[in-house]
């Protein structure tokens, strides 16, 4: 046990970002997308799921701009997310997973609060569940870097 300990005391770690220095860092990295690169991919289907199925409620409590916020849903950010999905299959994804994940978040929040911004009072204040279902997204269902998900939060 104490071996592990020493080891761990000289592992250097950068506060703000959380990420280790040197080699450590590439190496975690390396393992992080490995392991996680087939959980982000269903995450981001479950994204485009939920973002999308809550259209449901756009025609039930806004019927009168529904259209304008289905645009958002349907023509926006879904396609969107489809297209970084696809992305995750080409071997430039490993690089840029963590930066095109925290658009994704930052696209789904933007949309959020656009339908806020668009829905008529009272049905808007039913738009601010959503912006808790992008933060549990970003936080946690895609394994986001903490400093990634703090900048698109």
């Amino acid at each position: 046990m104490k071996g592990i300990y020493s080891t761990l005391d000289e592992i250097k770690l950068n506060l703000l970002t959380l990420s280790f220095q040197g080699d450590i860092e590439k190496t975690y990295l390396q393992d992080h997308f490995r392991k996680t690169i087939k959980h982000v991919r269903t995450a981001l289907l479950l994204a485009i799921f939920f973002y999308g199925i809550f259209g449901i409620l756009d025609a039930w409590l806004v019927p009168v701009v529904k259209e304008i916020l289905w645009f958002i849903r349907y023509v926006v950010f879904i396609p969107f997310v489809f297209a970084i999905f696809l992305f995750s299959f080409t071997p430039h994804f490993k690089k840029y997973m963590h930066a095109s994940i925290a658009a994704v978040i930052l696209v789904a929040g933007l949309g959020i609060i656009g339908m806020i911004v668009i829905a008529p009072s009272p049905a808007n204040y039913s738009y601010y569940a959503g912006l808790l279902l992008v933060f549990m997204f970003g936080y946690t269902f895609f394994k986001l870097r903490f400093i990634w998900a703090t900048l698109a939060g």
